[in-house]
């Protein structure tokens, strides 16, 4: 569910406004005992390449307070323009075995 709000902001400010329509990617890593996920639209950007200054509205702010709530500072979240147009949103979160993956049985 922490990528719901990244998605759906890449469709309503990236992607919704151009009249070609777009282009969303989602990636996911396992790397060095975390999850990185990446969201990445081909859409507008942020406007002047500003993204520090950025008004998050609720699905990004409810977003980061999750995060922190969930890994206080064990996690990352960014925003970056992408040098070919769009926006790329990236958090890592550590990563933590279920125990039923451990409990399966050898293939």
């Amino acid at each position: 569910m922490i990528l719901q709000p990244l998605v759906e902001n890449a469709i309503k400010h990236g992607i919704a406004p151009r009249v070609s329509g777009g282009r969303i990617d989602i990636q996911s890593a396992r790397s060095n005992g975390h999850l990185e996920l990446t969201v990445f639209d081909d859409g507008l950007g942020v406007p002047f390449g500003d993204v520090e200054h950025v008004v998050e509205g609720v699905g990004l702010s409810n977003t980061r307070r999750r995060l922190k709530h969930l890994y206080g500072d064990g996690h990352r979240f960014d925003l970056k323009n992408l040098d070919n147009g769009g926006l790329g949103v990236s958090l890592e979160i550590p990563f933590r075995e279920s125990k039923a993956d451990r409990t399966v049985p050898p293939a």
